[in-house]
């Protein structure tokens, strides 16, 4: 049935170690970067008296932001670094913005929100880039594996950083950062390219062996006699 071939697809790209990474880091990050979407409202107007329509202003600026360095910086970018390169830099630049967020000023905030946008910009595009280098033939799976950790992330998002906020208003931040350290270690293991997948253990024992790991039924051939 369909259900089995797609948890079959999901099996078969976990297969792939670099590829585990990746998707650990999808998560993390993506959480981190939720979780200060269902805050800053509350964390904006706590702070700064801002209104829907200061906040509506503050989220235009991060997806006007998020879509100039999708589509004019990141290729530029990964052509001379490479995509794990840009991968790690935008988890670095997303946590460090996160970390900045709930303790600056109002104008330092807003600068904040930018490195915030530019880090979550280059980690989108660069995953989706590493996921299909890590994926095996099997990529294509490996891209649906990788939209159901962004999901899962959105999904739990919310709810986790809202009952985190009641805590402490700083801590959601702080648990993102965190997160984005994570992700950013993740990625730094990840080998570009590296598409090897883990082997089962009872594959190998049923491999069958090569014509030089084969014993001889005869028994090893007798020493030369000495002369």
């Amino acid at each position: 049935s369909g259900s089995l071939a797609r948890l079959g697809g999901l099996v078969t790209a976990l297969r792939y170690r670099a590829l585990r990474r990746v998707l650990g880091a999808i998560f993390a990050a993506t959480l981190a970067f939720v979780a200060m979407e269902a805050t800053f409202a509350l964390l904006g107007a706590a702070r700064f008296d801002l209104g829907p329509r200061g906040l509506g202003l503050v989220f235009t600026g991060v997806g006007v932001v998020m879509a100039i360095v999708q589509g004019g910086l990141v290729g530029r970018l990964t052509d001379r670094y490479g995509e794990k390169a840009i991968a790690v830099a935008g988890a670095v630049l997303l946590g460090a913005g996160l970390a900045i967020l709930p303790f600056s000023p109002q104008w330092i905030t807003y600068l904040a929100l930018g490195v915030v946008a530019i880090g979550q910009g280059l980690l989108t595009t660069t995953s989706a880039a590493l996921i299909s280098s890590t994926g095996g033939p099997e990529h294509g799976q490996a891209f649906g594996v990788g939209q159901s950790a962004s999901a899962a992330a959105r999904a739990i998002g919310p709810l986790v950083a809202g009952a985190v906020f009641d805590a402490g208003a700083a801590l959601p931040y702080l648990g993102g950062a965190a997160l984005c350290l994570l992700a950013a270690l993740l990625l730094v293991g990840v080998r570009s390219g590296s598409a090897e997948p883990t082997a089962s253990p009872v594959r190998q024992q049923h491999e069958p062996k090569t014509a030089g790991d084969q014993a001889d039924p005869h028994g090893p051939a007798p020493a030369p006699a000495r002369s």
